[in-house]
């Protein structure tokens, strides 16, 4: 199964100056460089940034973050 389908199965949506977008969305926006920054590159940092704040290391626990299993 590829990203994109696994995306649109997990009904994703992506926080955007202009609300949510769903995943089929994101092909109607531009790369990059737009001036309210509603563009990819300003999604794609902000859902990395997000990401890498709930892959927080446990010491103790071994269970996965339930929020990185849909990803």
């Amino acid at each position: 199964m590829t990203l994109f389908q696994k995306a649109t199965r997990a009904k994703l949506r992506f926080l955007t100056v202009k609300g949510e977008v769903s995943t089929e969305g994101l092909w109607d926006m531009t790369l990059s460089g737009t001036k309210d920054g509603f563009d990819l590159d300003t999604v794609a940092r902000a859902t990395n940034k997000s990401i890498k704040e709930l892959d927080e290391e446990g010491f103790v626990s071994t269970r996965a973050n339930p929020a990185l299993s849909k990803l």
